[in-house]
């Protein structure tokens, strides 16, 4: 969507625009009237070096500052304070509701979004869509088990099986609910950030600090009070 708001505007006034697959960008710097320059590789080694008077750099929110941070050069040496800081995650709110009467449903599901309470005064909080899915045994197992997974309780082929049994019993909990989704966006507070580390087998590994202020889980606990309400008098 990004990419789309820089290249429908040039292409409407008819400028050159050109996009390279699988290049291997090897080195960007800054040219001496203040210009960027970058020089990439082709699929076929072939080296280029372009001149450009703005460069996006777009390759994540932990990313972008690692490797903005591992090319001094283009700051003078000087890495601004700023790079990596104001990190900002999405409260996921994953929640089920009971329809009246499930067998009835048909067509698309993905269908249901409503930002009736993306403002709730001065609290900016989340939309809620549809996620066009209802829950089985499979898809709550696989829930159990990368959650397992992430918090470092990986047992591998081991644990499918009790997170299939937590999947069969979930499903008799969940059974004809329709999955909705709201993603709450949280603020860049400047100590929430990102950093690079080097661990003690000198592996370069990207490191977060992240801490959840209150008022961002009063804005959930806000949002899960909304949605009740939402879809009353169904169960949610």
């Amino acid at each position: 969507m990004h990419m789309n708001r820089a290249l429908v505007p040039a292409m409407e006034r008819q400028a050159s625009v050109a996009l390279v697959k699988d290049a291997q960008i090897g080195k960007i710097d800054r040219a001496k009237d203040g210009a960027w320059k970058i020089i990439y590789a082709t699929p076929d080694d072939t080296p280029v070096e372009v001149l450009a008077p703005r460069l996006v750099m777009a390759a994540g929110a932990l990313n972008t500052p690692r490797i903005l941070r591992s090319m001094p050069q283009i700051w003078d040496g000087d890495v601004p304070r700023l790079i990596g800081r104001g990190l900002m995650f999405h409260g996921n709110e994953m929640f089920a509701v009971w329809p009246p009467n499930p067998g009835e449903l048909y067509g698309p599901r993905k269908v249901i979004a409503f930002r009736d309470h993306y403002i709730d005064g001065a609290m900016p909080l989340a939309e809620a869509q549809s996620l066009g899915m209802v829950s089985t045994p499979a898809l709550i197992a696989k829930f159990v088990h990368d959650s397992l997974r992430k918090a470092r309780l990986d047992f591998g082929n081991a644990s499918l099986l009790p997170a299939r049994i937590a999947g069969e019993i979930g499903q008799k909990l969940f059974e004809g609910a329709e999955l909705f989704w709201g993603a709450m966006q949280d603020l860049p507070y400047d100590d929430n950030r990102v950093v690079t580390e080097v661990d003690e087998e000198g592996v370069e590994r990207i490191a977060i600090t992240y801490h959840p202020r209150s008022e961002f889980l009063a804005r959930v606990k806000r949002f899960r009070e909304l949605m009740r309400e939402a879809f009353a008098p169904l169960k949610v």
